[in-house]
């Protein structure tokens, strides 16, 4: 007989919570061997634990292959560091690399691991991926821990720095004609986390740009989301102009939202706490959200949003 590799099942919640419930689970299983053969194996998990013999030249395995289910999945320290190995051979699928790090990520807000480990995770293996999917999901978790966990601050932004300005250096921020649709998606999924991270380029290059749009100067059209917000986040003395640009009733709609979007990215508290007044006096209720999706992605919020955002529920739903 082979090794035979145990699975189990639980309700996953990021707080401690006891549940016996058991689940009908669908399992796609990948077992990839010494010699580079794959194996599929599908199977329904219909109770809390199961053995699985596998053949002993398995060298790692992945449950949930594809990402078709629903559901978090862990493994032992030895089956990780292996499946790291296989994307920094590029073995492993899109959709398997992204549910890697979707779920490391989940196991980090746990608390079952540590953003250090996340970080030395992606760092190890995940240096030479520029697959979308990828890209997108390491973007979303360093700008959350970026938020949440101040005081990492500065290895989260030098792992996104690390991972995403090489691929910003190969397609530029300002956009080409006739470039490749996944280049534009990937800028967009790339340009404001690394502004965030402190890359000096891309910061002097859209408040720059900010400055040329306060002067009713154009600017590329892709770009206007990140330099109003850079405008924002670079000095808490444009709010003034923000407010006129809002309240003009010649500004264009679209405009409109993205000086919604730029309001939540003010930097100092005084100001933070002037917009959350300016948000219930002076915008529709319709557009509050485009304002409120901002701010919550901004810490300089956190000392008053919650007390804000508690004592006015209602006038904002």
């Amino acid at each position: 007989t082979g090794p035979v590799l145990e699975i189990a099942q639980e309700r996953f919640t990021h707080l401690a919570h006891e549940d016996g419930q058991i689940w009908q689970i669908p399992i796609s299983l990948c077992l990839f061997d010494e010699s580079g053969e794959v194996e599929i194996r599908n199977f329904l998990l219909a109770e809390q634990f199961m053995s699985i013999e596998i053949p002993a030249s398995t060298k790692a395995w992945k449950l949930n292959a594809g990402r078709y289910g629903v559901y978090r999945c862990s493994t032992d320290e030895d089956n990780f560091r292996e499946l790291g190995v296989l994307v920094r051979e590029g073995l492993l699928g899109s959709r398997d690399m992204y549910g890697l790090i979707s779920d490391l990520r989940a196991l980090v807000i746990k608390g079952e691991k540590t953003l250090d480990c996340f970080i030395d995770y992606l760092l190890s293996y995940f240096s030479v991926s520029e697959d979308y999917l990828v890209v997108s999901e390491i973007t979303s978790a360093l700008v959350g821990f970026f938020r949440l966990v101040p005081e990492k601050a500065t290895e989260i932004a030098f792992t996104g720095k690390k991972l995403l300005f090489p691929i910003y250096e190969k397609i530029g921020l300002v956009p080409l004609e006739g470039e490749p649709y996944l280049d534009t998606i990937m800028r967009d999924e790339i340009v404001w986390p690394l502004f965030l991270f402190g890359v000096d380029d891309i910061r002097s290059e859209l408040i720059k740009r900010f400055a040329l749009v306060t002067d009713d100067k154009s600017v590329e059209t892709d770009l206007i989301p990140y330099v109003i917000k850079a405008g924002a986040y670079s000095s808490s003395g444009n709010l003034g102009w923000f407010k006129n640009r809002i309240e003009n009733g010649d500004t264009p709609a679209e405009m409109k939202k993205y000086l919604y979007q730029g309001l939540g990215w003010f930097q100092d508290r005084e100001t933070t706490a002037a917009i959350l007044d300016y948000i219930m006096a002076s915008i529709e209720p319709q557009n509050r959200i485009q304002v409120i999706r901002e701010i919550t992605s901004n810490s300089e919020f956190d000392p008053i949003l919650w007390n804000w955002f508690s004592n006015r529920f209602s006038d904002i739903s």
